[in-house]
């Protein structure tokens, strides 16, 4: 979107956040993550007035998959010689089981399952559910009803989850180095190269050393 020096800062962020900027095709591409079905339901009806959405990869330096990524709300770390390996596993297994994993409750936007027969189960589930929490949304305060996710949509969100084959993890010492040093570099204290430098070398010797 291009700037405009007449907009106060206020009414900068009003048009950025404006709700209709991509009905109206004023906004080209917007970084989507999404946590559930529905939620991606949402995006589209809501966001995008219904029209197609494509979804595509964030930039890599390999391509991997379809180019999405996952953001694990948690993750399993195994020594390689624990001392009671098998028990270990047995738990792992035990947390990925249908069942187990059935417990989740996808419709409420917090994470998907990774037991693909659990996932399957949940989306059909949320084609069905009549939640009227998932309902409705709001358009510069006008509110509105949603339909229910389809079949269809559930696939194609199905097909493309299992086509990502990456990972993505915050780390906030990362975060804390490009802050430091970007501080330095808006307060004048050196020039944009020597901030990019400082950044890439830190980052760099943070991972000769614990990789």
């Amino acid at each position: 979107m291009q700037d405009d020096p007449d907009l106060s800062e206020d009414d900068y962020f009003l048009n950025v956040f404006d709700d209709l900027l991509w009905r109206d095709n004023k906004v080209l591409l917007k970084m989507l993550v999404f946590s559930s079905l529905h939620e991606l339901h949402l995006y589209q009806e809501h966001t995008f007035g219904d029209a197609p959405v494509t979804l595509l990869s964030m930039p890599q330096v390999e391509r991997s998959g379809n180019g999405g990524n996952i953001r694990p709300s948690g993750v399993f770390a195994v020594s390689v010689d624990p001392l009671y390996k098998e028990q270990i596993w047995d738990l792992i297994k035990f947390c990925l089981r249908e069942e187990n994993q059935s417990l989740m409750d996808t419709s409420t936007f917090q994470q998907f399952p990774v037991n693909r027969n659990a996932m399957q189960a949940a989306f059909a589930k949320d084609c069905e559910k009549k939640d009227e929490l998932l309902h409705f949304y709001y358009i510069n305060d006008e509110e509105f009803t949603a339909a229910d996710p389809t079949p269809e949509e559930a696939q194609r969100t199905m097909d493309y989850i299992g086509g990502i084959t990456t990972a993505v993890f915050y780390n906030t010492f990362f975060v804390n180095i490009v802050q430091e040093e970007a501080r330095k570099y808006f307060a004048g204290d050196c020039t944009e190269q020597d901030a990019a430098s400082a950044i890439q070398s830190r980052i760099s010797l943070y991972l000769s050393e614990h990789m």
